[in-house]
């Protein structure tokens, strides 16, 4: 475990997180089966000492990916 900077993800737990969301999103998990299935991989950071930083890289993560997503369904972003 890591930390470099001061940034969401300059922190080895944060890129982990993103890393495994956007994985799991494209294997083709919508964000809500990607965001359940991150709460029970990473269950002991969730409620453990890494807790601020699972729930701040995975909003963040999601906020990335949002307007994407839109897009691609045809809608505005």
């Amino acid at each position: 475990m890591g930390v470099w900077g001061t940034a969401v993800f300059s922190d080895d737990t944060a890129c982990d997180i993103r890393g495994d969301y956007q994985d799991l999103t494209g294997e083709g998990h919508s964000g809500s089966e990607a965001t359940d299935i991150l709460l029970r991989q990473w269950s002991d950071e969730t409620y453990g000492g890494e807790r601020s930083v699972f729930w701040l890289a995975l909003a963040a993560t999601q906020w990335e990916v949002w307007p994407t997503r839109r897009t691609r369904k045809g809608e505005s972003a």
